[in-house]
C-alpha cells in the first residue's frame, strides 16, 4: 500500500487537484496538532469531512520520529 501526506498546511484543499489525490493514492494523511484532534471543531470543514468519512488521515507532529508507527509502510512524502 501507497500512501501521501500533505503538508505543511492542516487543512487540505477543496480542489479538483485534491480530489485526484485521493483517487490515486491507498491512502492519504495530513498533519495534524494534537489540539485539533481533540477539537476537530478547529479544522475546516471540507477537512473535517474527509477525516469523518475515512478518506483523510491523521498523523500527530511527532509521527515522522516515532518507531512505534504501524501501518505506515508505505508513507512517502
Amino acid at each position: 500500500m501507497q500512501a501521501a501526506l500533505y503538508f505543511p498546511f492542516i487543512n487540505v484543499p477543496s480542489t479538483a487537484w485534491w480530489t485526484r489525490t485521493l483517487l490515486y493514492w491507498d491512502r492519504v494523511g495530513t498533519i495534524v496538532p494534537h489540539s485539533y484532534r481533540h477539537e476537530p471543531e478547529n479544522l475546516g470543514l471540507h477537512t473535517l469531512e474527509l477525516i469523518r468519512e475515512g478518506l483523510l488521515d491523521q498523523y500527530p507532529p511527532d509521527f515522522a520520529g516515532s518507531s512505534t508507527s504501524t501501518g505506515t509502510s508505505g508513507l512517502r512524502t
